[in-house]
C-alpha cells in the first residue's frame, strides 16, 4: 500500500482558475472525496481535513485556495480509519483526531495525533480498552495552557456511558478521562451523542449534541430525541446537562454552540416535528444551563425549493450571525448547502432579516469557519453522482458573494525549518497504545494533584538541603515551612506556582529531626521529615 504515488488534486473546472478565484474543487473523478473539517492556519493559509476511500487527507492551501502540500494519513494494514476533526495548535502545529485500527487488538479505536508545523508527526495515541467495537474521537480543542481536550463517542460501557472527555498534555500524556451525561446520573435517558466541543471564556467545556429523554408528564419506556447541551469545568466535573425543549415537546438535535455576549450561547441544529420534515433551528441558553428561547425557521422561507434542513454551525461577525447547514430540495434528490447571514436579536430571540447563498449541488454537512479578516470559509462535498463527490471550498464576503483573489506574495509555513513541508504519508502503525487502565478518572486525577509530594535530599544534611516539589503548577499561595520536633518554626519561604525545587542552607541549624510542611492557600498539602547533623 505504501508504494503507490500520492494523487495530486484535480481542479475539476480548469476555467475557474482564470475566470475567478472561488470556488475551488479538490478530488479525483469517479471517487468519493469528502470534507470533514477546515481551519485557518497561523500563516493565513487553510487546512482542509478530508478523506477518500480508505484514507484521510490533509490539504494545505494558500490564501486563495491553491494547494501548497498534502498529506495522506495511512492506517495500514487495514486503512479504514477516518480523521474527523483538526485544531490549530498554538505552536503552529496541527492536532488531529478520529478513528483508527489498532494493530494491538485489530479493533477500531479513538486516536489523537500531533503534527508539527511541517506536517510531520510528533506523537500519536490510539486509545484501547473500550468494550465497544467502534468508539471514535469526534472533536478536539487546545486549552490556553496548551493541554488538549478530546470529545469521544462510545468509549465506555453502553448504554450508560456514551460521551467522554479525554484530557491530554501538550506532549500527548493522558491526564484523565471522564464520562458525562451518563444514565447513572440521568435515569430515563438513552443514547446520548456529543457532536461538537467548544471552550468558553471561563475555560469550561460546552458540548452540543443530542440524546433521548422522556416527556416529563409521560412516565414509561418511551423516549424522544432532544437537542442537548453539556457543561463541564476544566477538571472534568459535570456542571449541568440541558435537554432543550422538554416542556415544549421539541424533538431534534444540536450540532454546534456559539458563545454570545453576557455569557449566553447560541446553539445550531434542527427541530423534527410530527410532519417528519426537519426544520432549521437556533437555541438560546445561558451559562447556568437555563433555556432563554429558540427560533425555528421554515426551509421554504429561505428558498421555495427547500423542504427541510438543519443549521450545523454558526459564526459571529461584525454584521451578525452566520449560520450554515444542509438542506433538501423539493425533489428530494439533491441536498443543498445554505449559507445564511442572520441578524439575531438576543433580547427577543427573534431572527431578523437574512441573506443566503445556495450551493445547489452540495452534499452532506457544510463546514464553516471565519478567516482572520472576517471572511467566511465554507467547505462541503460537491455532488456529481452517487460514486463521485469532490471537496468544495469557497471564501465569501459578508454579502455572501465569492471573495476576490488576494494579490501579492505571502510567506507560508514560515515555522517549518529548514524548508517548506513536503507532500507525503503519515503512518499510524507505530502509534502509542493507551489502555483504559492507564487513564485515570478525573476524580483520581484531582486527588493526585491536590497534594504536593516532597522529596528531600541529601538526608541527613549538614550544609544545604534541597526540597523537590511536585504539582505546584496546580496550586496557588504556596508556602514551605520547616518545624523542629517542638513545633517551633525554623524556616519559612514562598514557593512560586510551577517551582520544582527549593534549596535551604541548614548549616547554622541545631542538629536534630525536622518536619517540612507545604501549604496551599493556608492548607497543608504535603510534608516530609529530614535530619540536620
Amino acid at each position: 500500500m505504501r508504494s503507490f504515488t500520492i494523487s495530486l488534486f484535480i481542479l475539476l473546472n480548469i476555467n475557474l482558475l482564470y475566470s475567478q478565484t472561488w470556488p475551488k474543487y479538490y478530488g479525483q473523478a469517479n471517487r468519493i472525496d469528502r470534507s470533514w473539517d477546515i481551519i485557518e492556519t497561523y500563516d493565513n493559509g487553510y487546512l482542509i481535513l478530508g478523506s477518500y476511500p480508505a484514507f484521510s487527507w490533509l490539504i494545505k492551501t494558500d490564501i486563495n485556495g491553491q494547494i501548497l502540500w498534502e498529506k495522506i494519513i495511512d492506517n495500514e494494514p487495514n486503512p479504514l480509519g477516518t480523521s474527523l476533526a483538526i485544531e490549530a495548535a498554538s505552536d503552529g502545529g496541527i492536532l488531529v483526531c478520529g478513528i483508527a485500527l489498532s494493530a494491538y487488538s485489530n479493533k477500531y479505536c479513538p486516536f489523537v495525533m500531533k503534527l508539527d508545523a511541517c506536517g510531520e508527526k510528533e506523537w500519536c495515541k490510539i486509545f484501547e480498552g473500550s468494550p465497544n467495537n467502534t468508539p471514535w474521537a469526534q472533536d478536539i480543542k487546545e486549552t490556553d495552557s496548551g493541554d488538549i481536550v478530546v470529545l469521544v463517542f462510545q468509549y465506555g460501557i453502553l448504554p450508560e456511558e456514551t460521551i467522554h472527555l479525554f484530557k491530554l498534555t501538550t506532549d500527548g500524556d493522558v491526564l484523565w478521562k471522564e464520562p458525562l451525561a451518563t444514565t447513572y446520573n440521568h435515569p430515563g435517558t438513552a443514547h446520548k451523542e456529543g457532536k461538537r466541543l467548544i471552550i468558553n471564556n471561563e475555560g469550561n467545556y460546552i458540548i452540543s449534541g443530542d440524546g433521548y429523554w422522556r416527556h416529563p408528564w409521560e412516565p414509561g419506556p418511551g423516549v424522544w430525541l432532544r437537542p442537548m447541551f453539556i457543561k463541564a469545568d476544566s477538571m472534568g466535573n459535570e456542571l449541568w446537562v440541558l435537554p432543550f425543549g422538554l416542556n415544549d415537546t421539541i424533538v431534534g438535535a444540536a450540532y454546534h454552540t456559539l458563545p454570545l455576549k453576557n455569557n449566553t450561547f447560541l446553539g445550531s441544529g434542527y427541530n423534527w416535528p410530527a410532519s417528519n420534515m426537519i426544520e432549521p433551528m437556533h437555541f438560546i441558553y445561558d451559562n447556568s444551563g437555563d433555556e432563554l428561547g429558540y427560533s425555528i425557521l421554515k426551509p421554504d422561507s429561505i428558498n421555495s425549493l427547500l423542504t427541510q434542513g438543519a443549521f450545523e454551525i454558526s459564526q459571529m461577525t461584525d454584521s451578525g450571525v452566520f449560520s450554515s447547514g444542509t438542506f433538501v430540495r423539493e425533489n428530494g434528490q439533491l441536498e443543498t448547502t445554505v449559507d445564511c447571514l442572520l441578524t439575531f436579536d438576543t433580547i427577543t430571540f427573534a431572527l431578523g432579516p437574512f441573506n443566503h447563498k445556495l450551493n445547489l449541488n452540495g452534499r452532506y454537512p457544510n463546514l464553516s469557519t471565519l478567516s482572520h479578516d472576517e471572511k467566511l470559509l465554507t467547505s462541503s462535498n460537491y455532488y456529481h453522482s452517487s460514486t463521485d463527490y469532490d471537496i468544495f471550498l469557497a471564501k465569501l464576503n459578508l454579502n455572501l458573494e465569492y471573495d476576490t483573489a488576494y494579490p501579492g506574495n505571502y510567506n507560508y509555513d514560515s515555522l517549518c525549518i529548514p524548508g517548506p513541508p513536503q507532500s507525503g504519508f503519515i503512518y499510524l502503525d507505530d502509534c502509542d497504545i493507551i489502555t483504559s487502565i492507564e487513564m485515570p478518572s478525573a476524580a483520581e486525577y484531582r486527588a493526585k494533584i491536590s497534594h504536593i509530594p516532597i522529596r528531600i535530599f541529601p538526608n541527613p544534611a549538614n550544609a544545604q538541603i534541597t526540597f523537590a516539589l511536585e504539582n505546584t503548577e496546580h496550586h496557588r499561595n504556596i508556602e514551605l515551612r520547616c518545624f523542629n520536633l517542638l513545633g517551633l518554626q525554623q524556616h519559612h519561604a514562598r514557593i512560586i506556582s510551577g517551582q520544582q525545587q527549593a534549596a535551604v542552607n541548614v548549616s547554622g541549624w541545631p542538629p536534630g529531626m525536622y518536619v517540612a510542611v507545604v501549604y496551599s492557600n493556608g492548607k497543608p498539602v504535603g510534608r516530609g521529615k529530614f535530619v540536620v547533623q
